[in-house]
């Protein structure tokens, strides 16, 4: 009881709350049934951190833990480079203004052009 009287407890909460939000929003997209493709999860998970560390204030303090969370179960479970590459060559994404091409991006386009061709030279 004195826990859940305790306004500092409610702040928190709403603090937590607020801050996955974005990746729930993420969740129900991906459990609605819709097919959605790998590359469009991807960038609805970057939509959904920029909303969060947005939601914070862009206090790296504050964002980091959920940043975090997020990396290490989306880098463990789903990062593959073919999914970054048809993220990176998918124009629907591709040419947005907001656009921008994260290092794990570019490193998996990149591993997919090394897997096709051997040589560098020709890679390059």
């Amino acid at each position: 009881e004195k826990i859940v009287l305790n306004t500092s407890f409610w702040k928190k909460v709403n603090f937590v709350v607020k801050s996955v939000d974005p990746i729930l929003q993420v969740l129900q997209k991906v459990d609605s049934g819709d097919s959605l493709s790998m590359p469009s999860i991807y960038y609805e998970m970057n939509r959904a951190k920029l909303a969060i560390k947005s939601i914070n204030g862009d206090d790296a303090s504050k964002y980091g833990p959920f940043w975090d969370v997020v990396e290490s179960h989306w880098n463990l479970l789903y990062y593959h480079p073919l999914y970054m590459a048809a993220h990176f060559l998918n124009p629907s994404y591709r040419y947005q203004p907001d656009f921008m091409a994260h290092t794990e991006v570019v490193r998996g386009v990149n591993e997919c052009i090394a897997r096709l061709e051997p040589d560098t030279a020709k890679r390059v």
